[in-house]
């Protein structure tokens, strides 16, 4: 049983964490941030490995505010792909210099975790392309101060 692992739970309760680090995020950076979360009819009943939004949301905040970006927005969406849970965030902030993208795709293609480099985003790659927990993609675009976009495909898991 996937869920007695401790490693997945909804997606409903996953976005609810998600939120409150957004508020809380909201409240120290004094109301410069804004979220917009859009998602597919029931696909809120489905599992994701636990944590995996964060470090996303977390690095579109802490690696996207900047003099040219100093208002962020976020927009968080899933739904079904073929068989799949596609979730999709999407920011408007200082973007990512292509070489460090570059790296970041690279480390993410090869599925390595490196602890001193994209450690939050390679670990979820980690996770989420296990088999058992989605086998599933990371993929990052971005462009210089218009923003990221990251999107998180897996298999469907029902809890």
């Amino acid at each position: 049983n996937k869920s007695s692992l401790g490693h997945i739970e909804m997606i409903k309760d996953e976005l609810e964490i998600a939120v409150l680090y957004l508020k809380i995020e909201k409240l120290c950076h004094s109301n410069i941030i804004e979220w917009n979360i859009d998602l597919a009819d029931g696909i809120d009943e489905f599992a994701i490995c636990k944590f995996t939004l964060q470090p996303f949301l977390e690095n579109s905040i802490l690696h996207g505010i900047s003099e040219e970006t100093p208002n962020i927005y976020i927009d968080i969406s899933a739904k079904y792909g073929d068989s799949t849970v596609i979730i999709t965030l999407k920011d408007n902030g200082a973007g990512i210099r292509s070489e460090k993208l570059k790296e970041i795709k690279k480390d993410l293609s090869e599925k390595s975790i490196h602890y001193d480099r994209h450690f939050g985003i390679c670990n979820v790659n980690a996770r989420i392309s296990n088999k058992y927990y989605g086998d599933g993609i990371v993929n990052i675009e971005s462009t210089q101060g218009k923003g990221t976009t990251v999107i998180i495909e897996y298999s469907q898991i029902e809890v």
